[in-house]
């Protein structure tokens, strides 16, 4: 150990007297450490970390169900109706079983409502997890029944903000959702549910179903609303016991769905990034982790590289410490004791750089975790410790193994001279893993760019960025469908009146909500099947397609003569005109809407351009409109939100657009967003990936180019002697120039084919993830072999500008 410290000792001092040189390396290191650091606290959030305050995490599991739908194909979902619940619930297959369903609420009324995170949960749910009140009780047997009194379970950071940590909390109540809850207990500090996106409250789902879904929640096997979670047996394997839900849910399901007879129950582990059927966004961020962990290998590389010249440039000194006693493992030692330090400085300024980027990393990667999860705690510390001494293996074992080669002693004799043309291929080697790696990197950025181009230029069919969505839960309010109804269009009216405001309109499906009804077309004996489902209706207010923008096509769209009296008229989107009525005009056709007795001809007056209605990438999908005032044969239509277009900014308008709703009356909290917000998660995945291995990977261009500088650099100072010789014998200083550039450009070259592979390996990996591009998309592939070429050509000009200006008679007296 004495000997190890006076290493250690004798490197700090000899790496003070090189600072630019230590200043580098260590500034090398804390990028490629640092950026491990902050990923490492987001691919733990996601799928290591198991939830707060959870005991025995690893014997929680999430319950899903493949299915196979005849259109939609094969499917994996956690979302289960409540009967599925209750028939595993009466397996006794589990320990215990737990339904979950979680909710955005309005706490209060009118103008000081505000939104609160709920999760609806059955009375397994807390002793399921292990969990203990820290006040009052949790849920017993009694209060998860239909009809019980609502009571609620506070999380500890709610009964701090909005109870000031009131000790006199239990049994005081208060205004939730739809109606009064009393307080009986306050959870554990630290437990937030067991999603990423932490609760404010729980509420016993049982009580309040009726309320949050309906009055079939707990009887419909239609109803797909909630989630399950189940502690498995002891001692039980979990394919048997998977096994045996599946032949359950199978009994239970087949008569509502025929083709749940084939679906499998799977068991996944709590944390639901981990699968079975992690979210893009989840797969994304563990590419990114990979991405990080690349980055770090081509630091490491680099610092190999420099390390490996400065120590072939020592040969001469650890000749003298050979001559004077010292032994191969002591020379290795005392290299591998600067890798050390510099690795050790490296880890303490990755651990600055981690907690001062960690939380912009979590909030752009993990939005929904909670800003106290942002910063470096001991698990980042413990993985970077373990990162520091695995970065100085890797950046100190080949340069100490080549530095101490046999064939010190000839170094002392000859003075050095031709000494350190060692370890040459050594360099290039490091030299071309990392333009390989770059090369991956750059080539995964282009996909995702690519990527999201093309979504971006998707034809939404409304302009996304002019237009409001103000919604509010009437249901919450008391309000019977006729009563919400007039409520909206009331609202309809005084929005208008605002100034700033366009347009507005009534739709009774918002952007994710889809209603199909029974339908038949003349002249058409079955209507075509899409993978989209459908057709879908939206029942609108006549000015629904001016306030979104949605082009005309066809004929008209409705107008304030299209009332209850009126002539039952239709608009169709471009889809539904062209699949139905391929070879006709749309125009004028019956569509007959409702119960297959119903006779009433609807006629399609107007085509519209197509629309998304659900998500951004989906693909094609029939849909057709009625007017609002017409819409009772779709059944009890409603009005579930309104659309607003601004004349300028819309969040310049939707302060007064809440303001508008909520002092129409004793409504809960109003939910106004932008269209582009409300449509902003489906690009979220592209984004990631585009700026993620964008960054990374320009971070690994500078990384490689300074390497390659460097690298260059010390070949041509080493080769002096040498340059001056072949200008001495008449070679020319262009010559000489290209011989130098001509290094940097073949090792460039070789590391596009190794690199080549790799990345044709990437994308194939990453092709669920891509749209309309292919993994070997030769744009792509040509675009950053260029950018590479060119930065190579400019890293190895530096130096062979350098050697063409080589003075022989002084190269002559170089040693």
């Amino acid at each position: 150990m004495r000997r190890v410290l006076a290493d250690l000792r004798y490197a700090a001092r000899s790496l003070a007297r090189t600072p630019l040189f230590t200043l580098g390396v260590v500034a090398t290191l804390a990028l490629g450490i640092g950026v491990n650091a902050a990923m490492f606290g987001v691919v733990d959030a996601l799928f290591l970390r198991p939830p707060a305050g959870v005991r025995d995490a690893g014997g929680v599991t999430r319950i899903s169900v493949r299915r196979i739908d005849p259109t939609f194909g094969t499917r994996i979902s956690r979302v289960t109706n409540y009967p599925v619940f209750t028939d595993l619930r009466e397996a006794a297959l589990f320990d215990r079983i737990a339904a979950v369903t979680t909710r955005d609420v309005s706490l209060g009324r009118g103008a000081e409502a505000r939104q609160v995170h709920v999760a609806y949960v059955s009375h397994d749910y807390f002793p399921l997890l292990g969990v203990i009140a820290q006040r009052g009780r949790l849920f017993g047997p009694a209060d998860d029944t239909p009809g019980a009194e609502r009571v609620v379970v506070l999380t500890d950071a709610f009964w701090r903000s909005h109870f000031a940590a009131d000790s006199g909390v239990v049994g005081r109540s208060f205004l939730l959702g739809s109606g009064m809850v009393t307080v009986v207990g306050v959870a554990p500090r630290g437990f937030t549910g067991i999603d990423l996106e932490p609760v404010d409250a729980f509420v016993a789902i049982s009580a309040a179903a009726r309320d949050v879904v309906g009055d079939g929640a707990l009887t419909s096997r239609t109803w797909w609303w909630m989630t399950m979670i189940a502690r498995l047996p002891a001692g039980q394997p979990r394919a048997g016991v998977a096994a045996r839900a599946t032949a359950v849910y199978r009994r239970g399901m087949v008569e509502a769905s025929p083709e749940d007879s084939t679906a499998q129950v799977l068991l996944g582990p709590i944390q639901a990034a981990r699968g079975p059927e992690p979210s893009d966004d989840a797969r994304v961020a563990a590419w990114i982790g990979l991405v990080a962990v690349v980055v770090l290998l081509i630091a490491c590389a680099n610092v190999a590289n420099l390390l490996l010249a400065r120590a072939m440039a020592r040969r001469r000194e650890l000749a003298v410490r050979v001559g004077l006693g010292a032994g191969r493992a002591g020379l290795v030692r005392l290299l591998l004791g600067e890798s050390l330090v510099l690795a050790t400085a490296g880890g303490a300024a990755a651990i600055v750089l981690a907690a001062w980027t960690g939380a912009a990393a979590r909030g752009f990667l993990v939005p929904s975790l909670p800003a106290a999860a942002s910063f470096v705690d001991l698990r980042v510390l413990a993985f970077t410790a373990v990162a520091v001494l695995i970065t100085m293996l890797i950046v100190g074992l080949v340069p100490a193994l080549q530095a101490t080669r046999p064939g010190l002693v000839e170094s002392l004799k000859s003075g050095g001279i031709g000494a350190t043309a060692r370890g040459g291929r050594t360099r290039i080697a490091l030299l071309v893993t990392q333009v390989a790696l770059t090369l991956v990197l750059l080539v995964g950025a282009g996909l995702f760019v690519r990527s999201l181009q093309h979504v971006q230029h998707i034809d939404l069919g409304f302009d996304a960025d002019r237009v409001l969505e103000a919604s509010v839960n009437m249901d919450a309010a008391g309000l019977a469908v006729p009563d919400a109804n007039a409520m909206y269009l009331r609202i309809l009216d005084r929005v208008r009146q605002l100034p700033g405001v366009a347009d507005a309109a009534g739709t009774m499906s918002p952007w994710g909500w889809g209603w199909a009804v029974t339908i038949r077309a003349q002249g058409v004996d079955s209507l075509p099947r899409l993978a989209t489902g459908g057709p879908y209706v939206n029942a609108v207010t006549p000015t629904y397609f001016a306030t979104l923008g949605t082009r005309v096509l066809e004929g008209r769209v409705f107008d304030a003569g299209d009332g209850p009296s009126g002539a039952r008229v239709a608009v169709v989107n471009a889809t539904f005109a062209h699949r139905v009525w391929p070879r006709a005009d749309a125009i004028g056709r019956c569509l007959y809407i409702g119960s297959d007795t119903a006779r009433v001809c609807t006629r399609v007056v107007g085509v519209v351009g197509d629309a998304k209605q659900d998500r951004v990438t989906e693909g094609e999908t029939m849909l057709y409109y009625v007017p609002f005032a017409q819409a009772e044969a779709v059944g009890a239509a409603r009005i579930n939100a309104l659309v607003v277009r601004a004349r300028g900014r819309p969040d310049d308008v939707a302060g007064a657009v809440r303001r508008e709703v909520q002092a129409a009356g004793d409504l809960p909290f109003a939910n106004v967003e932008t269209l582009a917000d409300r449509i902003a998660p489906d690009f979220r995945s592209w984004q990631l990936g585009a700026a993620a291995f964008t960054a990374f990977g320009a971070l690994a261009l500078l990384i490689a180019a300074m390497g390659m500088f460097a690298v260059i650099s010390y070949g041509v100072s080493q080769r002096t002697h040498e340059i001056g010789v072949r200008m001495a014998l008449g070679a020319e200083a262009a010559l000489v120039a290209r011989m130098v550039l001509g290094q940097g450009l073949r090792t460039t070259a070789l590391g596009v084919v190794v690199g080549g592979a790799g990345a044709w390996a990437l994308g194939r990996g990453l092709r669920a993830l891509l749209y309309e591009v292919a993994p070997a998309d030769p744009l792509v592939f040509a675009t950053v072999v260029a950018l590479l070429i060119a930065v190579a050509a400019l890293a190895a000009w530096l130096p062979a500008r350098r050697a063409a200006a080589v003075d022989p008679l002084v190269a002559l007296r170089y040693e």
